[in-house]
């Protein structure tokens, strides 16, 4: 699943970059702003133990709390972000953590 979101990432800001560097870095911001957190969830599920629910909710929260963070470190320490294509790349990768598992098994 990461995988999948981290090409497609890399795919659609490489061939942005050839038109525009500052676009692309922000699609590529928004990108990891959904990738990084996702990878905390993967982590953080196969490390904490108890039952399956309270792992999800372990790590559910955690990635709640992390979204954010990287959010507001996004908006502050960047100065040119392309709004647009940073939320685009964020929304876009969204539904691929479910799609992606769906598409493998066909």
């Amino acid at each position: 699943m990461m995988y999948a979101q981290l090409a497609a990432t890399l795919l659609v800001a490489g061939v942005i970059s050839v038109f525009d560097w500052m676009v692309a870095c922000s699609a590529m911001l928004g990108g990891l702003v959904c990738i990084v957190p996702n990878g905390f969830v993967a982590w953080q599920f196969q490390r904490v133990k108890g039952t399956a629910v309270r792992r999800l909710v372990a790590s559910e929260a955690g990635k709640f709390v992390l979204s954010g963070c990287l959010f507001a470190a996004v908006f502050i320490l960047v100065e040119t972000l392309h709004a647009g294509a940073f939320f685009a790349m964020f929304i876009v990768l969204q539904p691929m953590a479910l799609l992606t598992p769906w598409l493998v098994q066909r």
